[in-house]
């Protein structure tokens, strides 16, 4: 027992799981000063205790955490920090756990967005501070656009973040006439920005555009609705085999033939591949290639969710890059706009 509450470390980053029925969400500190700095509120206000878990990348690990309902208690970054580095915290959606980043006098309340597209509004000629995090696990480029009030481009900058986690703090001086700053990146990320004492919060995160192919044919792939869990993860499947395709509208048609899907994936959204569950649609960092069959059984090797896939892709495209989700079905054709937009 340490400061009041309940720890397990665990040096997997699977132990949260994948086949828990709750569906789960994250939010995202950067690394923004020493652990002997920092300290990591949590306020449960649910009426039931709840767990939630640390996860750390250098080295991979999980910090897993439980806390009585309607407490909050505050937790030195040193029990679980052994640097200063970035980290996530996966709690279930429906937990109610409320989580603040306190850095020296700084405090901030950790946010789940992810979205690669977002647009702050800025003072003109402001010195700001800027903290961006890749939540992908493959390199991930960044363009800062600075705008004025018309939206047009006054400046750019590019930046390339190369591995997962990984974090960049910027201090920029926004050019003469400039309204907004618009950050771009080719996949998911999180941001922070700063000025002076104050934190910024995102004054619009965009839905990413895909360029979805236009010569196949997409579903919706994720868990069926019941009394005690509402839709799961979700992901779009691509198909271009006719006898595939005619399959899938089969199983939408009589959901007494769904089946498992069996598929393999490569690293990339593919121009089509997001997460329909996600508020912001964020693009996930790998797509289905290939659909091999539908079949009622399948082995538990390849078995997962989407989230799960996106945080473990390195070793699951290392290790051959299987899918077969037993808990997810196809439940509904989507369009090529849908794909594209979101929505």
């Amino acid at each position: 027992m340490h400061f009041g509450i309940k720890t397990v470390v665990v040096l997997s980053a699977s132990i949260f799981g994948w086949n828990n029925l709750a569906k789960a969400e994250s939010f995202f500190s950067p690394s923004l000063c020493e652990t002997s700095q920092a300290s990591l509120i949590a306020k449960n206000i649910s009426n039931k205790p709840q767990a939630f878990w640390i996860q750390l990348k250098n080295p991979e690990r999980e910090v897993r955490f439980e806390i009585n309902s309607q407490v909050q208690i505050q937790i030195p970054s040193i029990a679980f920090l052994d640097s200063a580095q970035a980290f996530s915290i996966r709690t279930w959606t429906d937990g109610n756990i409320q989580f603040t980043w306190q850095c020296e006098n700084l405090k901030t309340r950790l946010t789940s967005q992810i979205s690669p597209s977002l647009e702050y509004k800025v003072l003109n000629k402001t010195h700001y501070e800027l903290n961006i995090m890749n939540v992908s696990p493959l390199a991930n480029e960044i363009e800062l656009r600075f705008l004025n009030f018309d939206r047009q481009t006054i400046a750019s900058k590019k930046i390339t973040l190369q591995k997962y986690y990984e974090t960049q703090m910027l201090e920029i001086e926004t050019p003469a006439n400039t309204v907004y700053l618009q950050i771009q990146g080719m996949a998911r990320l999180h941001s922070w920005l700063q000025f002076q004492s104050q934190i910024l919060t995102a004054s619009v995160v965009f839905r990413a555009q895909l360029s979805p192919p236009t010569q196949k044919s997409y579903f919706l792939a994720s868990t069926r609705p019941s009394t005690s869990n509402k839709n799961d993860e979700s992901f779009v499947v691509s198909i271009e085999e006719s006898q595939m395709i005619e399959q899938a509208r089969q199983q939408i048609a009589n959901p007494n033939l769904e089946k498992i899907m069996v598929g393999r994936i490569g690293p990339g959204n593919g121009g089509y591949n997001r997460s329909f569950h996600e508020k912001d649609r964020s693009p996930y960092s790998w797509s289905v290639t290939d659909v091999d069959s539908f079949t009622d059984f399948a082995l538990n090797d390849c078995d997962g969710t989407p989230d799960y896939v996106e945080g473990q892709l390195l070793q699951r495209l290392d290790e051959g890059g299987r899918i077969c989700f037993w808990r997810y079905r196809i439940l509904r054709e989507l369009s090529w706009s849908e794909v594209q937009r979101g929505y």
